[in-house]
């Protein structure tokens, strides 16, 4: 809500409170504590919390992002199915910072960097056949494209997280121009308003 509706509220408020108690309360109108109550009781003020609802719903959103920010931090390849994607660990980054824990949300998005530098010019081959591989990729040719792709995505996301929109950009940029099609990479390009923007 903004500051100008809570201010013109709040006049309002204020004025109703000076018809009541006032000398001169607003005519034609009978002003009473039971007439205000009996009022509010048949119309709700809509979008108004009482002050302990809303410590109610701060302590259930922190304890959602208490859970939201725990599990397993460490980026791994795509290859296989129980492997951490890395948006659940970018996720879990973006509820340590909602907790205020920054060191900690830094370092998570630093891991996202770390490993993504790491692996991008990995030549990936598969050395056996895994029950847990998805079946996309058993019949995919290009496993190196594949790990750009994964390696890229986690750069945009890690510098996304540490607030350095131009690279995290460069490299949503970069995923797309392998797969247009790639979902997190179009979420977060269209959610964090780099729409346009070096895209032909």
């Amino acid at each position: 809500m903004s500051d100008a509706i809570l201010v013109e509220r709040a006049g309002h408020a204020v004025a109703m409170i000076d018809g009541i108690l006032g000398e001169d309360p607003v005519p034609d109108v009978p002003w009473s504590v039971a007439y205000l109550r009996a009022w509010l009781a048949e119309h709700p003020p809509a979008g108004y919390k009482t002050w302990e609802a809303r410590v109610a719903e701060m302590e259930a959103a922190r304890q959602f992002y208490t859970r939201a920010s725990t599990g397993i931090s460490d980026p791994t390849s795509p290859m296989y199915y129980n492997d951490q994607p890395p948006e659940m660990i970018f996720y879990q980054g973006l509820a340590l910072r909602k907790l205020q824990r920054t060191g900690a949300a830094h370092s998570v998005f630093r891991k996202l960097v770390a490993y993504g530098n790491a692996h991008l010019d990995d030549e990936v081959k598969m050395d056996y056949f895994a029950v847990s591989l998805p079946d996309f990729l058993v019949f995919d040719l290009d496993l190196n494209a594949r790990n750009r792709l994964h390696c890229h995505y986690m750069l945009g996301l890690g510098y996304l997280g540490l607030g350095d929109t131009s690279k995290a950009q460069a490299h949503f940029a970069a995923v797309l121009e392998i797969d247009a099609n790639h979902l997190g990479a179009v979420l977060q390009w269209s959610q964090n308003g780099l729409l346009n923007v070096g895209l032909d």
